[in-house]
């Protein structure tokens, strides 16, 4: 029998402690709850909405959780990936958390039959990207002028 090879052997032991088999297999993902995607960071002790890291298959209406648990531990959905939900065409309708922190643009892209988001204004809210719902249904159907989420003031639509 031929001796196991030494540099084969040295790999095994050189990955990483948090090893998840979605990260494996080139996911942008730490775990699947309820249909949702979520990459979970524990420096900051949150978690961040994902996608699949393939292709992005949310439809319908969406609610996302202000906290979700993973092994025993609970994180608060503190920030989307900035294509968590881009081109969702089939996407009609997202519920924020009020335990977000970060909106990054363009988060909603292309989401062309996403027309209702539902957001209520929370203390822990520090950034909405003005350019997060561009070319979502919901943006193109908002007056020219500044636009708002909920009592957030998102920028300013049309030419200035």
């Amino acid at each position: 029998m031929k001796p196991f090879p030494k540099k084969l052997l040295l790999a095994a032991f050189i990955l990483p402690i948090n090893f998840h088999p979605a990260s494996a297999a080139g996911l942008n993902y730490t775990c699947e709850i309820d249909g949702i995607y979520y990459q979970i960071r524990d420096g900051n002790n949150g978690a961040w909405v994902t996608n699949n890291g393939m292709e992005n298959t949310y439809s319908g209406d969406i609610v996302i959780p202000d906290e979700i648990t993973f092994e025993g531990k609970i994180y608060d959905v503190k920030s989307f990936d900035p294509e968590a939900f881009a081109g969702c065409t089939q996407l009609t309708s997202i519920t924020l958390p009020t335990s977000l922190k970060h909106l990054s643009l363009p988060s909603f892209y292309d989401c062309s039959n996403l027309t209702e988001i539902n957001f209520q204004c929370s203390e822990y809210i520090e950034l909405i990207d003005n350019d997060a719902f561009n070319g979502s249904a919901w943006y193109e159907n908002q007056p020219e002028g500044i636009l708002y989420l909920g009592d957030i003031c998102l920028g300013y639509k049309g030419e200035k």
